[in-house]
C-alpha cells in the first residue's frame, strides 16, 4: 500500500464538491435548519424548463380538499413526476460519471439536524460507500470510547445511503447485507439480512453466496484477542489465512471492519492492508488511509458530533471465534501427486516476496509472520518475482526449511 491516495477517493477532502451539493439537496428540500428557502425541490431534479415551470404553478396554486394531501408534492402526479425525472437525473449522472449531481440527488445519508461536523459526516459517507472495493477498515481505541457503537453507526451510514437512493430513483438498488461476530440488532427500517458468525467456516460459508455485485459488510469485534500479533497459535493462523479471506471478500462483495484495542495489537498482514480509524473519544475520531509501523499516515477526515447508532448491542457481550477451517477445505487442493511440501514451499515464497514488494510491512515483520530468520526473507525477496497472492496450499504440520 503506498501512501497516496487510494483509486477512487477525492484526492483533497477540501476539494471535493460533493459535500456542498449533497447539503443544497437538503436545503431544497427544506431539511436545513435556516429561517429561508429560495429553491424548490425541483432544482437539478428536472432539467425541462418547461416541465418544471408547470410543476412549480401547479404547487403554487394546489388548494386541497379535506380529503387530498395538503402538500401537492404528495399528490400520485407529482410523486410520478419527480420518480421519472429523478430517474433521468440519476442515469445522466451515471453516464456522465458526475459525482457532485449523484451526491446532490442523494442528500445527505443519514441526515440529522443535531450532528455537527456535517461536511464530515458526509465526506465518511463518501468514503464508506464510494471509495474502493473490499474495503479494510481498522478501529481502534482504549475501553470506553464507543469503537463497536461507532462501528455499528457505520453500517447505519452505508444501510441509511442505500435506502435513500432506492426512494429517490426508479432502479433496482443493492440492499447491504450486514454481519458481526457479535449480537446486534439493526434499526426497525432496516430490512436487509443481518448475520451473526462465531467461526471461521461460517464466515467462509457466508461469503461464497455472495458476488462482486453484492454490498456486504462483516464487523469483527475483539480482534486484539483473535487476529493478534502477539499470540503465536493466532498469528499463525492469521498469517495463514487472512490473505486467501481478503482475496475471496473481493469477489464476493465483503468489506471488513476490524476493532481492536491499540495500534499494534492487530496482525501486521491486517494493518499493511486497512484504512485506520483512530476513535479519540466518545464523539470523535480521526480516519486514516493506513496505518504503517503503528503510525496513522494519509489524514483523511476528523470526524466530531458523533451521534450513538440507532442498533443495539451488548456491550458486555463476548465476541467468540473460533478458526475452525482448514484452508484446503475451501480453496483448491493440489493434485495428488504434487509434493506438498514443495507446493507450500513455493505459495510461501511468492508470497513472501510479494508482501515485501507490494504492502507496507519490512521484512522483519514478515519473517515474523512465516516464522523465519529476516535474512532468509531477504534472500527470498531477491530471488522470487513477486505475483498476487494466492490462497495457501495444504502444508505439513511441521516444514522444515
Amino acid at each position: 500500500m503506498s501512501d497516496g491516495s487510494r483509486s477512487g477517493a477525492p484526492e483533497e477532502v477540501e476539494h471535493d464538491l460533493r459535500g456542498p451539493f449533497r447539503e443544497l439537496r437538503e436545503y431544497a428540500l427544506r431539511r436545513l435548519d435556516v429561517d429561508h428557502q429560495d429553491a424548490s425541490r425541483l432544482a437539478g431534479i428536472v432539467d425541462d424548463p418547461e416541465i418544471r415551470a408547470g410543476l412549480l404553478f401547479m404547487s403554487s396554486e394546489y388548494d386541497p380538499t379535506p380529503d387530498m394531501p395538503s402538500s401537492f408534492w404528495d399528490t400520485k402526479l407529482a410523486r410520478r413526476a419527480l420518480k421519472k425525472y429523478g430517474t433521468e437525473a440519476a442515469q445522466r449522472a451515471i453516464e456522465d460519471r458526475d459525482q457532485a449531481r449523484a451526491a446532490y440527488q442523494t442528500g445527505l445519508p443519514g441526515y440529522e439536524r443535531d450532528v455537527s461536523g456535517l461536511q464530515s459526516i458526509n465526506q465518511l459517507a463518501d468514503w464508506l460507500i464510494n471509495s474502493e472495493q473490499c474495503k479494510v477498515i481498522y478501529a481502534a481505541a482504549l475501553m470506553g470510547r464507543g469503537k463497536t457503537d461507532f462501528a455499528l453507526l457505520l453500517l447505519e451510514v452505508i444501510a441509511d445511503h442505500y435506502r435513500r437512493v432506492e426512494s429517490t430513483v426508479d432502479v433496482e438498488v443493492p440492499t447491504p447485507e450486514l454481519a458481526t461476530n457479535f449480537r446486534a440488532q439493526p434499526p426497525d427500517w432496516f430490512e436487509g439480512d443481518v448475520h451473526e458468525f462465531h467461526s471461521y467456516s461460517s464466515l467462509l460459508e457466508w461469503a461464497e453466496t455472495g458476488s462482486s455485485d453484492h454490498v456486504r459488510w462483516f464487523v469483527f469485534d475483539e480482534a486484539s484477542t483473535e487476529l493478534t500479533a502477539q499470540s503465536g497459535a493466532n498469528a499463525q493462523e492469521v498469517a495463514e489465512t487472512f490473505a486467501p479471506f481478503v482475496k475471496k471478500m473481493r469477489k464476493m462483495g465483503i468489506n471488513m471492519i476490524v476493532i481492536g484495542h491499540d495500534r499494534k495489537d492487530v496482525h501486521p498482514a491486517i494493518r499493511s492492508v486497512a484504512s485506520f480509524i483512530d476513535k479519540t473519544g466518545l464523539k470523535t475520531a480521526e480516519i486514516y488511509e493506513g496505518i504503517k509501523r503503528r503510525e496513522p499516515y494519509g489524514h483523511r477526515l476528523t470526524i466530531s458530533g458523533i451521534p450513538e447508532t440507532s442498533w443495539t448491542f451488548d456491550t458486555d457481550d463476548v465476541a467468540f471465534w473460533e478458526w475452525d477451517a482448514e484452508l484446503g477445505d475451501v480453496d483448491d487442493e493440489p493434485a495428488p501427486d504434487v509434493d506438498l511440501e514443495e507446493h507450500y514451499r513455493e505459495w510461501r515464497d511468492q508470497t513472501i516476496s510479494s508482501l515485501v514488494h507490494g504492502t507496507d510491512l519490512r521484512q522483519k515483520d514478515v519473517a515474523e509472520i512465516f516464522g523465519l530468520d529476516p535474512s532468509r526473507v531477504s534472500r527470498i525477496k531477491d530471488d522470487v518475482d513477486p505475483v498476487t497472492v494466492e490462497p495457501a496450499p495444504n502444508s505439513p504440520e511441521a516444514l522444515a526449511d
